[in-house]
């Protein structure tokens, strides 16, 4: 039986001061099951704060897959809203329409979340969402200790061999930190 606690990836970095140890911190938990990232799988009593971020990039995924700007900015913070045009929003569609083809499924209850150190800004909700050419990690991010309902971010990466949803969650998380 797979234990809760498996899916857990605590990393830790260390940096030795003088005067002490200081210890940042990444959280990345998502669905997977011995070594399956396409699983679904409850949330944990961890990872259930996080269920209206979870909620929030489901209805993404429906609202993008139709097509509908309106259902689509509804979901955006006012601050991402501004910037954003319906052109937009339907030029990244076609976008990845064009490149992975047409969605064929997603798994409601496949989840994963990558959380920071208190003075972290952003917490990331990564899915994967089926293509008809390939699996595709959509990449949420919200504001963190928000309510989770409206999305600062998008991005998306195709699904390389070997590529686990909790490496690309992690690896959103340190860009957050470091934009280059």
């Amino acid at each position: 039986m797979r234990s809760k606690y498996k899916a857990l990836l605590v990393v830790f970095v260390a940096s030795s001061q003088l005067a002490g140890c200081e210890t940042d911190y990444t959280v990345v938990q998502s669905s997977s099951q011995e070594g399956v990232d396409y699983a679904e799988e409850p949330l944990t009593e961890w990872s259930s704060k996080y269920s209206t971020a979870l909620e929030t990039s489901n209805r993404f995924i429906e609202a993008f897959s139709a097509g509908v700007p309106g259902d689509i900015r509804i979901l955006l913070d006012y601050r991402l809203d501004e910037d954003v045009s319906d052109e937009d929003l339907l030029g990244l569609r076609d976008k990845i329409l064009a490149t992975y083809g047409p969605i064929v499924e997603y798994k409601p209850s496949q989840w994963g979340f990558a959380v920071g150190p208190t003075d972290d800004q952003y917490m990331f909700s990564v899915k994967i969402v089926v293509h008809e050419k390939q699996q595709v990690f959509y990449i949420f991010r919200f504001e963190a200790n928000s309510e989770y309902d409206k999305l600062m971010g998008f991005t998306f990466r195709g699904r390389a061999s070997g590529l686990r949803l909790s490496d690309v969650a992690k690896i959103a998380l340190d860009q957050s930190r470091d934009p280059q």
